[in-house]
């Protein structure tokens, strides 16, 4: 006969937040109960649950507390923590006599009751289950899952966007997209709420099927297929193979939003039109088949650095975009394609691209005062959120050409490693090398023609007074030993480009000792671009400089934060999350916000 799986109770609350029993996290978990403290005559199972938490500096009463462990840290330390917070049931997969709080004199002296502790065998896989459990009872929402090889944070963000100006919903900003930031993005879902988008991520095989089974999305979403992650996935083909992994997993009835630029994704795109039906998977790119064609796109520059784009879609559809780079506009196209889904009038969602945002250090631009070069300022675009190839290139593109032809200043790449390329590393750090000095050597050229000197990227035009430009030429500060190697073949496909190798003569290895190199570099007029790995944390080379004002804020004052969502414990950086955590204090949450969003993951996914 076979055995009925236990439903849990149907979230409910009066301000929408979900509320367990006790007895229904022990099922989803499949927990063992190894200790109980109660008050005379209070009922077994009798606490209620409002949520869950990994992080005991953020954790609330009523929240179950699961104690993750790392190479780093152990949630288990912190269970005393835990309690004192109020959370009545603690999650551990360790002996409980050698847990800190949980002895019999300690549990006997705590002043929460009723306080239950589960045992499961792994509370990082128990976290999953019951994130799992959880997406099962969110009747009426639909799930959103965002992959792909780079963009992901910023389509959720630009999804977010367009869906928040008429419906509510739940959002994960940042890099909540590993086995830690996507339970913790589902459980962190209202009940009413009518969307939620997670972000889904991965370094390896089946972390994106594993993830997916989670999500169950109605509607899946891969923003590129690139060179990311080759240490562990081996090439473009694993690459879209293991991303094409969470169409498996869409609900029946659901949808798939895919790139049509990526030829390694074709085989799957032919898959999921035979197994959801024709009508049912959207593609959008630059190719001629694409459902959502973007067909041009043209970028202006201001004074401080910060870009808008406008474009058409289909040849008809024109749209504003304050974020620069075809990549940006392409990320759009699919969030519009998302929002249509839901049935957001089109001509509403083109109308709201107008005001969407980036993510932190996402072209974040900012002037400081120069450091050399007599008074005035120099220009910062802090893009330096993460990077492979692919990406990298994308963003010098994009600067090169919007920079082009912008008075005397010069030009600035602060390029760091890309991380996680495997054995292909030092030979994609040398095409990307060769690439970027292709591009400096071709603006050169046209310069020397009379031609303002773009770069393909649409036409770029500039505003105000030539700070930033390309009269000066081109420097190269390099951070990290791959970049050094960027570096070298980039000045051998432009004899032109000047390498500045660090204050010292030596490359420097990480944004902090790049930044005493960036500060002796810089001058009056000049525009910089920090782009590379999250680990490098490139942005700690603006420490030394005196900011005059960021021209573009990079956390928009519309967008909710929730306080006190689940962390791990303790951590700000796991070794194979993509992107750091900006340590920021969550905002209080807005009563009638209708789009919610989470604070940065303390377990960022780092390459």
């Amino acid at each position: 006969m076979a055995r009925r799986r236990r439903r849990l109770p149907r979230p409910g609350g009066p301000d929408g937040v979900s509320f367990w029993t006790t007895e229904s996290v022990r099922t989803a978990l499949g927990a063992q109960v190894v200790a109980r403290h109660a008050h005379a005559g209070a009922p077994e199972w009798a606490a209620l649950i409002a949520g869950c938490s990994t992080d005991t500096r953020t954790a609330r009463a009523g929240q179950v507390f699961v104690a993750l462990r790392g190479e780093r840290f152990d949630g288990h330390d912190h269970v005393p923590q835990a309690i004192a917070a109020g959370c009545p049931v603690v999650v551990i997969d360790r002996d409980p006599a050698r847990v800190p709080g949980l002895g019999p004199e300690a549990l006997r002296q705590t002043a929460v009751a009723p306080l239950t502790v589960l045992r499961v065998a792994d509370t990082g896989k128990g976290l999953l289950r019951l994130a799992a459990a959880y997406r099962r009872s969110l009747e009426g929402t639909r799930v959103v899952a965002v992959c792909g090889s780079a963009g992901k944070t910023t389509t959720v963000r630009f999804i977010a966007g367009l869906l928040g100006q008429r419906l509510r919903g739940t959002a994960s900003p940042k890099s909540y997209n590993n086995h830690v930031g996507v339970p913790t993005t589902i459980l962190s879902a209202r009940p009413g709420d009518q969307f939620l988008l997670c972000e889904v991520g991965t370094n390896r095989p089946g972390e994106i099927a594993e993830l997916a089974s989670i999500v169950a999305p109605d509607i899946a979403v891969i923003t590129s297929i690139g060179r990311e992650h080759l240490e562990g996935l081996g090439s473009v083909e694993g690459v879209a193979a293991e991303e094409a992994a969470v169409l498996g997993w869409v609900r029946p009835g659901g949808v798939a939003v895919l790139p049509a630029d990526a030829p390694e994704l074709a085989p799957f795109v032919r898959s999921a039109r035979a197994t959801l039906g024709d009508g049912s998977v959207i593609t959008f790119g630059t190719s001629a088949g694409a459902d959502l064609r973007l067909t041009s796109l043209r970028h202006t520059l201001d004074d401080d650095g910060g870009a808008v784009a406008e474009g058409t879609i289909n040849g008809r559809l024109t749209f504003r975009l304050p974020a620069p780079g075809r990549h940006n506009a392409l990320n759009a196209v699919a969030a519009l394609a998302v929002a249509r889904r839901f049935g957001i009038d089109q001509d509403s969602a083109i109308e709201a691209m107008g005001g969407l945002t980036l993510p932190a250090q996402r072209w974040a631009a900012a002037r400081y005062a120069a450091p050399h070069g007599g008074p005035g300022w120099c220009t910062v675009i802090n893009d330096a959120y993460n990077a492979n190839p692919d990406s990298m290139l994308a963003a010098v593109e994009t600067f090169l050409s919007l920079t082009a032809g912008r008075g005397h200043g010069r030009r600035v790449l602060v390029l760091g490693d890309m991380l996680e390329l495997g054995a292909q590393g030092p030979q994609l750090h040398a095409q990307v090398g060769r690439a970027i000095g292709a591009m400096t050597a071709a603006q050169a050229a046209q310069r020397a023609q009379g031609s303002p000197g773009g770069t393909g990227e649409g036409e770029g035009t500039a505003g105000g007074n030539g700070h930033g430009g390309d009269g000066g030429g081109t420097v190269l500060l390099p951070v990290g030993r791959l970049a050094a190697t960027l570096a070298e073949h980039a000045a051998q496909a432009d004899p032109h480009m000047r390498v500045h190798w660090g204050a010292d003569g030596r490359t420097p290895e990480d944004g902090a000792g790049a930044g005493p190199a960036l500060a002796s570099l810089l001058r009056a007029g000049d525009t910089a671009l920090l782009k590379g790995s999250r680990r490098l944390a490139l942005e700690r080379a603006l420490v030394g400089l005196s900011l005059a004002h960021h021209a573009h804020p990079p956390h928009p004052p519309h967008t909710p934060h929730t306080p006190h969502t689940p962390h791990t414990p303790h951590t700000p950086h796991t070794p194979h999350t993509p992107h750091a955590a900006a340590g920021h204090s969550p905002a209080q949450p807005q009563a009638h916000a209708p789009v919610r969003t989470l604070p940065a993951p303390a377990r960022p996914r780092q390459h």
